[in-house]
């Protein structure tokens, strides 16, 4: 239809208020769960070391996940992750393709899948954008 607009992936950056209490790290798990069962691709960049929760295990439990879940180090509490609803799943959330990166402060960001269609996916190059960003708001010193 013309000028009806779907809504195909969606990249959550958390915030501290994402994980500072359980009804809105709660909330912010059902956003994350409605969002699959809709078929929207989705990508969450954990990149606060404090307070210390793991949203992207907390979405697997809400999904029944048996596998995918990044352990839980309180020295290395960083992440980003991709999901989509796989095409033919059993649930309503059927079974969801999980690619996930542990991360480390200085690491380099990784590159990660945002699925527009259920076989088409577009690479999201998060080092190559915060590097952009940083140069542009001369955030970093010239090498």
């Amino acid at each position: 239809e013309r000028g009806r607009h779907i809504t195909v992936g969606a990249i959550e950056i958390l915030s501290r208020a994402n994980k500072d209490r359980p009804s809105e790290r709660d909330s912010f798990v059902a956003k994350c769960e409605n969002l699959i069962a809709r078929n929207v691709s989705l990508i969450i960049v954990d990149v606060l070391e404090l307070p210390f929760f793991n949203l992207h295990n907390q979405l697997l439990r809400a999904v029944k996940a048996t596998a995918g879940y990044i352990e839980e180090d309180p020295e290395n509490p960083l992440y980003c992750a991709a999901y989509r609803k796989q095409p033919h799943g059993e649930s309503n959330l059927g079974i969801v393709d999980i690619w996930h990166s542990p991360l480390k402060i200085g690491d380099i960001l990784p590159e990660l899948p945002l699925y527009i269609t259920s076989e088409v996916a577009v690479p999201v190059n998060f080092e190559e954008s915060y590097m952009k960003v940083c140069k542009v708001f001369r955030i970093l010193s010239p090498q």
